[in-house]
């Protein structure tokens, strides 16, 4: 009986080691699919211009490129050669419904962004969270990330951070903004948006 309750003992030791506490902390959750860009990314995706104008006045060329990645071979691409309409911009854009996020949560977005003589006014990352509603949909919450213009450089992480997570929206949209008044090209790979 003795033997019994020594090696109950050991093993409820044991277990408790092992066994996940309330207070630990969880790993952060990727919640944007195929964010390391090795699958087409047309299904999670778009290109958009400026108030959705169906134009492409600049002649933005998006791209599923293989000419650079950060990781794995390949990397969503944007280049404009010349400003004909200054006021003028485009963007990636991914739409995710929230489903089950906690109100508070921290959520990071990461990037990793190359240039190749990007010059004006730069890039911009977004998160936005977007409420629906019949009398007039509208942004509940936004933050963002300047990308500068500067030349030519090698992939290099940018990040956008909301603090909290105030709840209450239909969508959360990831953006990422080739700005008006700006030429050259803009690799972007390694596009994550994680729970903290």
């Amino acid at each position: 009986m003795k033997r019994i309750f020594s090696a109950i003992l050991l093993l409820l030791a044991a277990l408790s080691l092992t066994g996940c506490k309330t207070g630990d902390v969880q790993p952060p959750s990727q919640l944007l699919p195929n964010g390391d860009l090795e699958q087409d990314p047309a299904r999670q995706w778009s290109l958009n211009f400026r108030d959705n104008l169906t134009s492409n006045p600049n002649k933005y060329r998006a791209e599923y490129s293989t000419e650079a990645a950060a990781s794995g071979t390949h990397s969503l691409k944007l280049t404009c050669d010349t400003v004909r309409n200054d006021t003028t911009h485009c963007y990636f854009l991914q739409e995710i419904t929230p489903g089950s996020l906690a109100v508070g949560t921290k959520l990071t977005l990461t990037a990793k962004i190359k240039t190749l003589n990007l010059t004006g006014k730069g890039l911009t990352m977004v998160l936005f969270g977007y409420k629906t509603s019949p009398t007039g949909s509208k942004v509940t919450f936004s933050a963002y990330t300047p990308v500068p213009a500067n030349g030519t450089t090698n992939f290099t992480d940018y990040s956008v951070m909301l603090d909290q997570y105030p709840g209450g929206v239909d969508y959360i949209y990831v953006a990422l903004f080739y700005e008006a008044k700006t030429t050259g090209t803009a690799y972007f790979d390694d596009i994550f948006l994680r729970t903290n």
